[in-house]
Parts: C-alpha cells; sequence; structure tokens
C-alpha cells in the first residue's frame, strides 16, 4: 500500500490495483502520513485535524490527538506496533500503539526546547525511536539526532546520536542498526 497526501486529501492505493483505494478530504493540509495495519494515519497543522486515523473501508475514522498539538513540522513514521511521531511545536517525543480502540498517547521523551520553525522527524527500528532536533536558528551548528528506547516513558535523558548539525530534517532507519 501506497499512502500519500495531496494539498486537503489522504489517499491510498494498492500496489496490486490501478485504482485508488483510499481518499478522503481532511478539509486542511495534512503534513504527514503513514500505514500500520488495517489504519492509515496522519497529521495536520490545523485545529480539525492532529493526529488522525482511518481504516482503508472507512469505517474507523478517528481523531486521537487534538488540532493545534502539531505544527507542519511534526513528524511521523509507523510500524507493525505503533505510531511515533515528534511535535516541531515543542511537546515531545510520542506514541500510541496500533489496533487500540482508544489508544493511549505515551510520552517516550521530553519537551523538546527547539523553535517551533524546526523541523522534527522521526525513525524506528526493532529498539530505538530516533529523532532529529533542528537548529536553534538557521544554520547554528547545534541540531542533534537522538534516541529512546521503543518502550520507554518519558526518557529523562536521550541518547544523543550525532550533534553539531547545521538544521537536520531528515532521518530514516536501516532497521539493522544504522541511522541516515
Amino acid at each position: 500500500l501506497v499512502v500519500w497526501t495531496e494539498r486537503v486529501t489522504v489517499e491510498a492505493r494498492s500496489l496490486d490495483d490501478a485504482g485508488v483505494t483510499y481518499t478522503r478530504n481532511v478539509a486542511a493540509n495534512p503534513a504527514a502520513v503513514g500505514w500500520a495495519a488495517p489504519f492509515l494515519y496522519w497529521t495536520g497543522d490545523s485545529p480539525v485535524l492532529g493526529l488522525m486515523r482511518d481504516t482503508i473501508d472507512k469505517t474507523g475514522y478517528q481523531q486521537i490527538v487534538p488540532g493545534n498539538t502539531f505544527t507542519a513540522n511534526s513528524g511521523l513514521v509507523t510500524d507493525d506496533g505503533g505510531v511515533y511521531f515528534a511535535n516541531a511545536g515543542g511537546a515531545g517525543v510520542f506514541a500510541i500503539d496500533n489496533g487500540d480502540a482508544g489508544p493511549a498517547l505515551r510520552k517516550l521523551a521530553p519537551t523538546i526546547n527547539r523553535p517551533s520553525t524546526s523541523s522534527f522527524r522521526v525513525a524506528v527500528d526493532g529498539t530505538n525511536v530516533y529523532w532529529t532536533e533542528g537548529s536553534t536558528s538557521p544554520g547554528a551548528p547545534d541540531g542533534r539526532v537522538l534516541a529512546a528506547p521503543r518502550g520507554a516513558l518519558d526518557a529523562a535523558a536521550p541518547a544523543v546520536v550525532s550533534t553539531g548539525e547545521r538544521d537536520p530534517t531528515f532521518i530514516v532507519s536501516s532497521g539493522d542498526g544504522y541511522v541516515y
């Protein structure tokens, strides 16, 4: 399944089918999307979005985290076990377990003390959740890449993977111990 956003819609298409299998008008700009069966997840930067999810057959539409919690630079990543996201508004790094009827929000890492214009993206592997923490001002060499155990709750001191970065933005985990 491939999931994407198009201005004010969230869409998905099965790789073995030529037709779009899911389209939902969300009336705002979705910022990040992900898939963890049986749900599509997305965030947005408006009061009507927040962290949302739905099933392909549109029977599971639900707002999990209220709007105005996210900014356009929030990151989101999914895997079979859950949904992980960082909020560029500074609230922290969070997780929810996939499939729960009323999923509980778990805070994995403390408040991020960076300006709301910084980018916060997330990656996950079998052990950790990784995220970028933008520079305190554009181009300043004080951005970081951090990590916390997937099951941690409000980790007091996330592990520093890298420091001295200039506006680190996107991140991906290879799943075998490497983060790019």
